[in-house]
């Protein structure tokens, strides 16, 4: 698991987690191009708090988290080693409802998942209250690039 991935949507093959503007989009892969080139590849990294659970640092330098002026925003952040960064920088696993696919729940946050929006947007989303396509659109396949 610690090495570079890509994050494919389990429910949406072809679009895998990728940068835009600083935050964290559903990006389409394009025929005939790398995932590396496509800069759609996280290195995967022991948590940022050193609990057995995952960071994911973004080939710009940038680690994957909670983005907290956007109330649930995702987006790439710079590490200045306090414990608030950590610990919004630091996923842990679960199965994902999709078969073969994983869920990445918040550390902070247990009941929240990263998950992608119908407009490509990844937020962390509460489980309470959720629609019924909650999991599916928490779930992801770690694609090796």
């Amino acid at each position: 698991m610690l090495e570079p991935h890509a994050l494919r949507g389990a429910a949406q093959p072809g679009r895998y987690i990728g940068v835009s503007e600083g935050r964290a989009v559903m990006v389409d892969a394009l025929d005939g191009t790398t995932l590396t080139a496509r800069r759609l590849v996280f290195t995967v990294t022991p948590g940022l708090m050193g609990t057995g659970c995952y960071s994911f640092r973004h080939a710009s330098g940038g680690d994957l988290g909670h983005v907290g002026h956007h109330e649930g925003a995702v987006g790439l952040g710079t590490n200045d080693d306090s414990v608030l960064f950590r610990a919004d920088a630091t996923y842990c696993l679960r199965q994902g409802v999709i078969p073969d696919s994983k869920s990445l729940f918040a550390f902070k946050s247990p009941r929240s998942h990263l998950c992608y929006r119908e407009n490509g947007q990844l937020w962390l989303e509460p489980e309470e209250g959720a629609d019924s396509s909650y999991g599916s659109s928490t779930s992801f396949e770690f694609v090796e690039p």
